[in-house]
């Protein structure tokens, strides 16, 4: 296949998904990424040393 027979297939491609589909996986992708970023801070908070442990183990 030639290069200009595959720009012109994947040119067909995006003309054939309407816009409104493109606008639905743009919005569930960054859905995954909002709930990729909360998983993440949530781990890191556990992880995290409160201020009220902190001040216990430099008083000791």
């Amino acid at each position: 296949m030639s290069l200009k027979a595959l720009i012109d297939l994947a040119n067909n491609r995006r003309d054939d998904v309407d816009s409104h589909v493109r606008i639905q996986r743009n919005e569930a992708s960054y859905e995954r990424v909002r709930q990729y970023d909360r998983e993440i801070e949530r781990r890191i908070e556990s992880k995290a040393v409160s201020q009220e442990l902190l001040a216990k183990t430099c008083s000791l």
